[in-house]
């Protein structure tokens, strides 16, 4: 994520150099839109919430009139911009914010559930929001709580590839979190997880690399999952 800062710094200013020259012009508002939610997503994988906030904030004051109805992916974009603004703001240890953010990011997907391109991607786009709520739940210090809210969500995950075993996407959000369960479980002093939970991150750590899939924005995760002990 901090080796990608730079790149994203240089599109997120000729994005807004080529807004300021067509004001008007909504794909390239979007387009914006879409690189401030990658580059805040980078600067809190990357130990910088704050600057992230920053970036989250001027993508979701991009459409001070209220995105237009027809504009899906912009309207998908600020799903992403709420849910890492809520992010950024845990991280940054405004958990009660957090959790008014992440309410508001529930709101607008629930609002979108009836399209195509929402319906294709729900099982993600929920687990994003119940990755986001788990961390908020542990930095309460709640963490029974969390490891119950990412079960729930491994296991409809699990169900899912039994019916679509070629969705990549999702085995990446399985496997995220059940390494998170490990690790949260392994911080709060509990006992080693059992073997069943080991075969299963094992299992999706493996049909990963199998793919050669490319780990997306979380690095930190995608070493932690492959170098994690094998049942």
């Amino acid at each position: 994520a901090q080796a990608g800062l730079p790149l994203l710094a240089r599109s997120r200013q000729v994005a807004e150099e080529e807004l300021a020259k067509e004001p008007r012009n909504a794909s390239m508002r979007a387009g914006l839109g879409m690189i401030l939610w990658r580059e805040a997503r980078a600067l809190t994988s990357s130990g910088q919430p704050r600057q992230a906030l920053a970036r989250t904030r001027q993508g979701l004051a991009l459409w001070p009139q209220g995105i237009p109805a027809h504009a899906i992916p912009a309207l998908l974009n600020q799903v992403n911009l709420l849910r890492e603004h809520a992010h950024a703001q845990a991280r940054s240890g405004d958990l009660a914010a957090a959790a008014r953010t992440l309410a508001q990011a529930r709101a607008q997907l629930d609002s979108l559930k009836h399209l195509p391109p929402v319906q294709a991607r729900w099982l993600t786009a929920v687990g994003e929001l119940d990755g986001v709520q788990a961390e908020i739940h542990v930095r309460e210090g709640k963490e029974q709580k969390a490891l119950r809210l990412l079960e729930a969500l491994s296991q409809r995950q699990q169900d899912w590839l039994k019916q679509h075993p070629q969705d990549l996407r999702t085995r990446w959000e399985l496997a995220k979190a059940l390494a998170r369960q490990l690790e949260w479980a392994e911080a709060s002093g509990q006992a080693v997880p059992g073997l069943a939970q080991r075969q299963q991150l094992a299992a999706a750590r493996q049909a990963l690399i199998d793919k050669g899939f490319d780990a997306p924005g979380d690095l930190a995760l995608w070493q932690r999952l492959i170098s994690a002990t094998p049942p």
